[in-house]
């Protein structure tokens, strides 16, 4: 019936209004936040639709019909002018349905935080969890775990990032500690030429050489450390229990380490303090310094 129709040469403008109809009538049902499709993230390179994100390919499906190759041929030139150039076309002619011509539009490569219908469903998450009890309430929502182990689909915000960072380095303040007493973590000079010293971790230059990396002026000045991040953690975590399953493992060289804990804590920690029990960042290392007494009698 099309070739009736648009068939002769007279009705290519008829041909190419019958393909651009059809391709702006076919479209995908996700819709998407232009905010978050724009958005660019650290460590990611910049966002560019149509080329490394939110791909769209048509998939166009026509009847096998070698009787009717030519006017097949002058259908899928129709259907390329009148494609958005952006969109990959794929065209199958060997379709088995002989009434039917298909048109499919598909757009891939995005992240679940650019759809639109994803942030409603946020919506709704975050107002269950805003209710009296909602350590419950993530329970219930995840079934297995209280989705904490998962990362998060949206970029976190500021607070969320100070929140994450608070809990992680309340969880690393031990091995801060066994750091120090193991003199993995040192007070030594900066080595920036001004012949201040500071609390460092040695690390191998690209040649080989080792070279301070500084944590902070003070001790309690680590938990501000823009150097501190989970990679900064898993070595740190690492050479611990390296020194501890090593050299540190009979109990008498644990009761050595165990002392010097106990003598940080009152003569850096408190000093840095003020002299102040009750200061919040000493309580949080004197917290710290129970649990990296606890594992050093474990």
């Amino acid at each position: 019936k099309l070739k009736e129709q648009y068939g002769t040469s007279d009705k290519q403008t008829e041909l190419d209004e019958f393909a651009r109809n059809v391709m702006e009538s076919s479209g995908v049902f996700l819709t998407f936040d232009k905010s978050e499709v724009a958005k660019q993230l650290k460590n990611n390179d910049a966002p560019q639709p149509g080329k490394i994100i939110m791909l769209n390919s048509t998939l166009i499906s026509i009847p096998e019909s070698p009787e009717n190759k030519d006017f097949v041929d002058k259908l899928i030139d129709a259907f390329k002018r009148n494609s958005d150039g952006s969109k990959m076309l794929y065209v199958d002619t060997k379709s088995q349905r002989k009434n039917e011509i298909t048109v499919i539009n598909l757009t891939s490569c995005f992240s679940l935080r650019m759809v639109n219908d994803v942030k409603i469903l946020k919506q709704k998450y975050d107002l269950v969890l805003k209710g009296n009890n909602p350590e419950v309430a993530r329970l219930v929502l995840h079934l297995e775990g209280d989705g904490m182990q998962y990362p998060s689909v949206y970029t976190r915000t500021r607070e969320e990032e100070r929140l994450i960072r608070e809990q992680s380095m309340d969880k690393m303040l031990p091995n801060v500690l066994l750091g120090k007493a193991l003199n993995i973590i040192q007070y030594t000079d900066k080595m920036d030429g001004t012949g201040k010293k500071a609390f460092c971790i040695m690390k191998d230059d690209e040649l080989g050489i080792p070279t301070p990396v500084v944590l902070g002026d003070k001790l309690i000045d680590i938990v501000e450390s823009p150097t501190i991040d989970e990679d900064f953690a898993t070595e740190l975590q690492t050479n611990i229990q390296k020194e501890l399953t090593g050299e540190y493992l009979h109990v008498t060289k644990r009761g050595e380490l165990e002392e010097v804990v106990k003598s940080d804590l009152k003569n850096i920690i408190l000093v840095e303090c003020k002299n102040s029990p009750v200061d919040p960042t000493f309580v949080k290392f004197r917290g710290a310094a129970t649990e990296a007494i606890k594992i050093l009698k474990n």
